[in-house]
């Protein structure tokens, strides 16, 4: 299983890293939603885990662009 943390504080990364580490889940990160849907779409993980308010791109428009990209799956 692999998990996307999408967080500009690097302090909230650090808590959700050592979280998946413990029950040793695969994670990558990212510090805004841009870039949360780049890693989205090269790794393809399984859960994503964000904050909705960050500078420039934010969760929503991750969340956004994610269920464009997987409109033809039913929630």
């Amino acid at each position: 299983m692999r998990v996307l943390i999408v967080d500009d504080e690097p302090a909230i990364v650090r808590i959700w890293s050592r979280i998946f580490r413990k029950f040793n889940v695969e994670f990558i990160s990212a510090n805004d939603g841009a870039s949360g849907f780049a890693a989205y779409q090269k790794h393809l993980p399984f859960l994503v885990v964000t904050d909705l308010r960050m500078p420039g791109k934010d969760g929503l428009y991750l969340l956004k662009k994610i269920r464009e990209r997987t409109s033809e799956y039913p929630l």
